[in-house]
């Protein structure tokens, strides 16, 4: 899968995360996720909260998120979404702060009760932006994990631009964890990678510094699925034009710095919570060219004609999918567990010892990956698996085509000893002529 975004609770716990696991019970089931391209990008912001003295009534008062509402180049409308992530039964508190005509206007608390107020902005250069501040405790008998809370900002259809406009996001509370997400800034057109402010821009004293951890898009946070990072295996080509190209801020080995990271928002502590799994070669790939489907700049289009270079962590994942296939290939039974395990115990460790946020459990090595899959060496024309070739097989390929049985798997590939492709006759003659020697 090549698709996500930074919505939901980042824990696996998403109903689409949950049937994507679910698909990954029988066996010969693999699902390769890329873990998204938010890497470098301040998107994120976390802290675990400490008791706060005073009324909250000024900024400095209160651990503050700062983030930019961007506007849209070129179109009517502007949108920024935040979502903020808590522990349920916690006392969280928080409001949005936003800029009117020479101050600010400070939204009401909210945190404690699932509750939604609106607002508009009366005065100033965004006078009619829109803003919609949502919490909600959903539910209060103990099945609830999390709660979350929502900041949307939006400029009407023909308002102003958003301009780059800090707002804030005031909270209160004790020993509570709180992450934030900034999942929605653009609708397609470029954004600077300062989404969330750090301290270099602006100086409120209890500033939660913005990070580009926790990043993995959902449904990469999904359990069962295996969830790859990208890095760097070229950086160099020759275009369309006979130009050598480079890839821009790109280190032969390195991570790719579009590389969301992990682990998951509920922890690093098991394997499922641990994202990525592994990273491969996804940037500077060079890939087929559709010239019905993709405009690319003559600079990107390899010499030939009908390749172009591209990046992201979606090369990154087909990579791995192929490997997957070639595991399965040599071992149709194995789980996707298995296939995970050998995945993650054959990879290149790179970064810190053993598993991290950036790089997984490292590399893939798929040389090693492939001589680590254990079983699936049936000898062709060994239907039933007793290590002989004899009449008792081809009675079980007589029974699947006839219908009597059904044979799956290594069954099925053992039974087609001719390689055609096809289970038929041929190879009930075939396996009868290995059997008695021809």
């Amino acid at each position: 899968m090549s698709l996500g975004g930074l919505y939901g609770p980042h824990d696996g716990s998403a109903p689409a995360e949950q049937y994507l696991s679910n698909l990954m019970g029988p066996a010969g089931r693999v699902l390769c996720i890329a873990i998204g391209n938010s890497g470098g990008q301040t998107i994120h912001a976390f802290s675990t909260l400490v008791q706060e003295t005073g009324d909250g009534s000024n900024l400095d008062d209160t651990p503050v998120m700062v983030f930019w509402a961007y506007p849209v180049q070129g179109m009517n409308i502007g949108v920024s979404v935040v979502e903020l992530w808590y522990p349920a039964g916690q006392n969280v508190q928080w409001r949005v702060v936003w800029p009117i005509q020479g101050s600010r206007q400070a939204g009401p608390w909210l945190g404690t009760t699932t509750s939604t107020q609106q607002a508009t902005i009366a005065s100033g250069p965004l006078q009619n932006v829109q803003l919609e501040m949502h919490s909600e405790i959903p539910y209060n008998d103990g099945r609830n994990v999390v709660n979350y809370g929502y900041v949307v900002v939006q400029s009407p259809q023909a308002g102003p631009f958003l301009g780059g406009y800090p707002f804030f996001i005031q909270l209160k509370g004790a020993g509570v964890p709180v992450h934030a997400w900034h999942i929605m800034r653009d609708m397609g057109a470029f954004v600077p990678a300062q989404v969330f402010i750090d301290s270099q821009v602006t100086p409120p004293a209890k500033l939660i510094e913005p990070d580009d951890n926790y990043t993995a898009a959902t449904p990469g946070t999904a359990g069962k699925v295996i969830t790859v990072g990208s890095y760097v295996t070229k950086v160099n080509w020759t275009d369309i034009d006979g130009a050598l190209q480079t890839q821009p801020f790109a280190t032969l080995g390195a991570i790719s710095g579009f590389s969301s990271k992990g682990p998951r928002r509920d922890g690093a502590s098991t394997v499922e919570q641990q994202k990525p799994d592994v990273t491969a070669p996804g940037e500077a790939v060079i890939s087929a060219l559709s010239s019905v489907l993709t405009q690319r700049p003559r600079s990107d289009i390899e010499r030939d004609g009908v390749h172009q270079k591209m990046q992201g962590t979606s090369m990154s994942s087909p990579m791995v999918t192929g490997l997957c296939a070639l595991m399965l290939s040599k071992n149709s039974s194995l789980t996707n567990e298995q296939v995970k395990t050998i995945l993650r115990t054959t990879a290149r460790d790179a970064g810190p010892a053993g598993w991290d946020g950036t790089w997984g459990a490292g590399k893939i090595d798929a040389v090693a990956a492939l001589n680590a899959v254990q079983g699936g060496q049936r000898t062709p024309g060994d239907v039933n698996n007793d290590g002989v070739v004899d009449s008792r097989d081809a009675i079980k390929v007589l029974r699947h085509i006839g219908g009597q049985e059904t044979l799956t798997g290594d069954d099925l590939a053992a039974a087609n000893i001719n390689g055609d492709g096809a289970v038929d006759n041929a190879d009930v003659d075939a396996i009868l002529g290995k059997a008695v020697g021809l």
